[in-house]
């Protein structure tokens, strides 16, 4: 059980790392357009295409950012309680009623579960991002190809 709890702590490691680089390649392509729709010396349909991108995904992918911390932090303190409570109980885990094993199990199991979804959130995510890319013209499809792969 404490190897499992071990690996959640990697896990949302891990998640948040990944969040991380999502983050800086937002907060890069954000600057991107906003930069871009600032010069005089884009061309109108570019300027629109940039503009509705800032209206709708900038706007969209905000949002769930702005959604992240809290879901990481109950997570976190999700992690905390059971590693607190599985700790109290150290050597007499191993004699612990069969009962109070599974409850263990099962959250670390939910636990488990929730984090996949957050990480698959963040990697839609951060495709999402490339394809807005390749949208206003800041990355060719070959180059997010190899984003998205690496």
């Amino acid at each position: 059980m404490q190897s499992t709890l071990s690996s959640r702590a990697q896990t949302m490691q891990r998640t948040k790392q990944l969040y991380e680089g999502t983050l800086a390649k937002f907060n890069e392509n954000k600057t991107n357009i906003e930069g871009l729709l600032s010069m005089d010396s884009t061309k109108e349909e570019r300027k629109k295409i940039l503009q509705e991108c800032k209206e709708t995904e900038l706007a969209e992918f905000e949002t769930r950012i702005a959604g992240f911390d809290p879901v990481y932090k109950k997570m976190q303190q999700t992690y905390d309680t059971l590693a607190n409570q599985i700790g109290d109980y150290g050597e007499l885990l191993k004699d612990c009623d069969l009962k109070v094993c599974s409850d263990f199990i099962a959250r670390l199991a939910t636990m488990q579960e929730k984090l996949s979804q957050i990480r698959h959130a963040i990697t839609d995510m951060d495709s999402a991002i490339d394809l807005m890319r390749v949208k206003i013209g800041e990355l060719d499809i070959h180059q997010a190809t190899q984003d998205y792969l690496s």
